[in-house]
């Protein structure tokens, strides 16, 4: 029998349908919809921060940087997008599958995306200069 967690916020973080959810160092909730957006929430209070929108479909993954400076979101629209966490601004929307992003990942240094398609590619990003 595995551990029992308790429930902290049972009902008051509210959304659409959700595809994915990820939660920041800084205890924050990023939650992916349906309904193109990425909405942040503060996990203990249930406050909502901030919904960033950018997509033309719906969102199906996310991925927050280590450092909790950077989102990342892709979904049906067959793009990825790059947020700035504190400003809450779309840095750059990054193009190549040919097909829906199912997976987005950064990592621990924070200067590499990688993302998977329905394509059947996985494609490798530097976030620090312009090139794939």
């Amino acid at each position: 029998m595995g551990f029992v967690f308790p429930r902290i916020a049972a009902n008051h973080l509210k959304t659409t349908q959700i595809y994915d959810i990820a939660i920041s160092e800084d205890s924050n909730i990023l939650v992916a919809s349906v309904d193109k957006t990425v909405k942040l929430w503060d996990i203990n209070s249930g406050e909502e921060l901030a919904i960033l929108e950018s997509h033309s479909a719906p969102i199906l993954t996310i991925a927050i940087s280590s450092d909790g400076k950077t989102i990342a979101s892709a979904g049906s629209d067959k793009t990825i997008k790059v947020w700035d966490v504190e400003s809450r601004q779309l840095l750059r929307t990054l193009s190549g599958h040919d097909g829906w992003v199912w997976s987005v990942d950064i990592s621990p240094d924070g200067n590499t995306l990688v993302s998977g398609g329905e394509d059947g590619t996985i494609r490798i990003w530097s976030l620090v200069s312009q090139s794939q």
